[in-house]
């Protein structure tokens, strides 16, 4: 969305208290009016701006949870992978989250952070039993507590303190301590410290988010950008094509979208007479 990545980059140069609505639209070209036709507050922006991030961040994973032709270790490391390839391209602006607080400037944000962290313990936990088997079932939930916390603290050097890793190698190294991890955890025999008992309703959240199906909308938003991606035309055309995206997006994603504006921006995007998009414009439409 190009209003959420404007305010992101606002925000990473400046800081959140630092940055006005006004600059936001400023870097926009936008009249202010206009921003909060979208947004009620900078607390509201800043929100979804996040969220924005993270829901791109969360599909990739997706994507390649689903590529069956890799293994489940492959995927894990595929993911590692990614994963820190994210927190780099966008370690501005998380920086400015963390120095600031900004996780906690609002019961939403909170709520959202909370379940991000419950989907991530529940991802690593099903990775961990999809790759070593039910020998490791007992000491799952502790081999993902550890294997999360180690590499948060490198991916935290590599953004606080501009450490430059090679991903891919720092991928394999994080894949050679869960080895070592979990063989150890199964090889002593020790009592688990986290189960199922203690930690049942924490992960029962974190899989109601991770298995979240998509919705047709949702399936066709992503098939629009990927059409509209792969477009073979002026650059210019693509540019405004790519910008009345980004708005309709936008406001799908509202808990109340407005009929009239997503009808007025897919007649925008059929004027374009753009063939490959003509499905996915119909099957959107259909669900107004």
């Amino acid at each position: 969305m190009h209003i959420l990545e404007a305010a992101m980059k606002c925000f990473a140069q400046k800081g959140y208290h630092a940055t006005s609505m006004q600059e936001i639209a400023d870097s926009l070209k936008i009249a202010k009016g206009s921003l909060y036709f979208y947004f009620k507050s900078k607390e509201d922006v800043l929100v979804s701006a996040f969220k924005h991030y993270h829901g791109l961040m969360a599909h990739e994973i997706m994507i390649i949870a689903k590529d069956l032709r890799l293994s489940p270790r492959e995927r894990l490391m595929k993911q590692f992978t990614l994963q820190m390839e994210q927190f780099m391209k966008h370690q501005d602006f998380i920086v400015m989250m963390l120095n600031e607080q900004a996780f906690q400037i609002n019961e939403d944000m909170k709520r959202f952070m909370f379940t991000s962290k419950a989907e991530a313990l529940y991802w690593y936990y099903n990775s961990i039993l999809a790759i070593y088997g039910s020998d490791v079932e007992e000491y799952a939930l502790d081999a993902a507590t550890m294997i999360q916390a180690i590499s948060g603290d490198y991916i935290g050097y590599m953004i606080f303190h501009r450490k430059k890793f090679d991903t891919e190698h720092l991928s394999t190294f994080f894949m050679h301590r869960l080895d070592d991890l979990v063989h150890g955890l199964i090889e002593k025999q020790q009592a688990p410290i986290l189960s199922m008992d203690n930690m049942g309703a924490f992960m029962k959240c974190g899989k109601e988010g991770f298995d979240h199906e998509m919705t047709q909308v949702e399936r066709e938003l992503i098939a629009l950008g990927q059409e509209i991606a792969e477009l073979d035309t002026e650059v210019k055309i693509v540019e405004e094509i790519t910008s009345c995206y980004q708005v309709l997006q936008q406001e799908w994603a509202k808990p109340e979208p407005q009929p009239m504006i997503l009808k007025g921006l897919l007649a925008y995007l059929r004027s374009f007479r753009r063939p490959t998009l003509s499905k996915s414009l119909d099957v959107l439409e259909s669900e107004i």
